[in-house]
């Protein structure tokens, strides 16, 4: 299976990933759905509960840079899961496109609709792609829509000088708009991403904080056999962010590959 570590952290099937950094999904990989409870729990704290695409991709990049860097790690992803690999994690778009973490107008009249502000949020609630539509409705009133979870926020608005006099927030981002006079129906299509503010330290403490003795023996085993005694030992006695994770998400991962084998 190609791309096999990447399959398994995405955990879904090609025709429901949209691929933001165009990672290729093998079509052989089915996702699988029901995970028990100690897998469930690591991946909400990887990913949390309800990611989209696009912190799927994002964390999946930094993960299996912290795999691919690490010489034993990699030795372990090429000995265990299929060799063939054709991402190139040199090639991110989360790294190399700064300006997809700003708003921009992607559609309707860019010079009468202002975008400023400061990313405040973080990523808790999964959500890293926004897609809102901006929308005169009345002669004071204006809509602020979520295309992608269609949720609404209704403002009351008045003018100066053809602008609004309120900045009107883009939902709880920490990014607000002013609009300019324009005729009712008049729209403008606003697309963004939020940069993930939490760290991988961060989500190593929290794993740790959550690790209690049944979900570590379910993940490392009771007698520790190779290479989960030496991913164990990492896990308990590394002070190292990268090796501790590191341990932790191959683990998962082995864990998924036995899950998905059984199943087949």
């Amino acid at each position: 299976m190609v791309n096999h570590a990447l399959c398994l952290l995405i955990n879904k099937n090609y025709y429901n990933f949209s691929s933001p950094n165009n990672e290729y999904i093998d079509r052989e990989f089915e996702e699988i759905r029901v995970l028990p409870n100690y897998l469930k729990l690591v991946k909400n704290i990887l990913f949390t509960s309800d990611p989209d695409d696009y912190l799927l991709s994002y964390r999946c990049t930094q993960f299996l840079s912290i795999l691919h860097n690490d010489k034993k790690f990699e030795e372990l992803i090429l000995e265990k899961l299929d060799p063939r690999i054709t991402y190139d994690l040199n090639k991110s778009i989360f790294s190399s496109r700064k300006d997809l973490y700003f708003p921009k107008v992607t559609q309707g009249d860019k010079e009468k609709c202002q975008l400023f502000g400061k990313q405040t949020t973080n990523e808790e609630n999964g959500k890293m792609k926004y897609d809102l539509e901006i929308e005169i409705t009345g002669a004071s009133q204006i809509i602020i829509r979520n295309n992608i979870n269609q949720h609404f926020i209704g403002f009351d608005v008045t003018y100066d000088n053809q602008w609004t006099n309120e900045n009107l927030p883009l939902f709880n981002t920490g990014y607000f708009s002013k609009i300019k006079q324009s005729p009712i129906g008049t729209k403008w299509k606003i697309e963004f991403l939020i940069k993930p503010k939490i760290s991988l330290l961060e989500i190593t403490k929290k794993l740790k904080e959550q690790m209690n003795d049944e979900i570590y023996y379910k993940l490392f085993g009771f007698n520790e056999k190779e290479p989960y005694k030496f991913l164990s030992f990492l896990w308990n006695r590394s002070k190292e962010i990268p090796s501790r994770l590191g341990s932790l998400i191959l683990t998962y991962l082995l864990r998924l590959e036995e899950l998905r084998k059984n199943r087949v």
